[in-house]
C-alpha cells in the first residue's frame, strides 16, 4: 500500500473515530447542548474526511470500476449530507425536529457503518489488485473496532 493511500486510509479513520468520539460525549449531555468542544470535534472529523477524500481523488485511479470506490464516493457525500442537515435543522418544539433527529441518526448510524464495511471492501480490492496477503491488516482493523464497540458500549 502506498504512502498516499495510507495515509488517505488514516485521515478516513481518524474522522470517524472523532465522530463516534463526538456522538459518544453528546449523548453523555442528556438532552443539553452539545459543548463547543464537540462541535470543534466533529467539524475537524470532517475536514479530515474531506482531505482524505481530496488526496483519493487527486492521486488514485478513479475509474470507480470497483464497490470500494462507489461506496467511498457515497460515504463523502452522505457525510456532507449529514452537515447540511445539520445546518438547517427545524426549531425545538416543532413537529418536524423528531422527524430530522430520527434521520440524522439513521443517516450516522448508516456512515459509519458502511465506512466500517468499505475499510473490508478496500482490503479485498487491495489483495486482488496486489496478490499480497491482507490478513495482518484484518486482524488489526477487526482489533480496532473491537476496541471501538467497547468503548461505544462502556460509554
Amino acid at each position: 500500500m502506498g504512502v498516499q493511500q495510507k495515509l488517505s486510509a488514516f485521515l478516513f479513520q481518524l474522522s470517524m473515530f472523532l465522530l463516534v468520539s463526538a456522538s459518544q460525549e453528546h449523548k453523555k449531555a442528556k438532552g443539553r447542548h452539545s459543548s463547543k468542544k464537540d462541535h470543534n470535534i466533529k467539524k475537524l472529523a470532517v475536514l479530515l474526511a474531506t482531505a482524505g477524500a481530496i488526496m483519493s481523488i487527486k492521486s488514485f485511479n478513479n475509474s470507480f470500476s470497483n464497490n470500494h470506490q462507489r461506496l467511498g464516493v457515497a460515504l463523502y457525500c452522505i457525510i456532507w449530507l449529514q452537515v447540511l442537515v445539520g445546518i438547517f435543522r427545524p426549531q425545538r418544539g416543532s413537529k418536524k425536529r423528531s422527524l430530522w433527529f430520527f434521520a440524522r441518526r439513521v443517516v450516522g448510524t448508516a456512515v459509519s457503518l458502511l465506512g466500517v464495511l468499505n475499510v473490508f471492501i478496500g482490503l479485498q480490492a487491495y489483495q486482488e489488485k496486489t496478490s499480497k496477503s491482507i490478513t495482518t491488516w484484518n486482524i488489526l482493523f477487526t482489533v480496532q473496532i473491537s476496541l471501538i464497540v467497547i468503548f461505544y458500549l462502556l460509554q
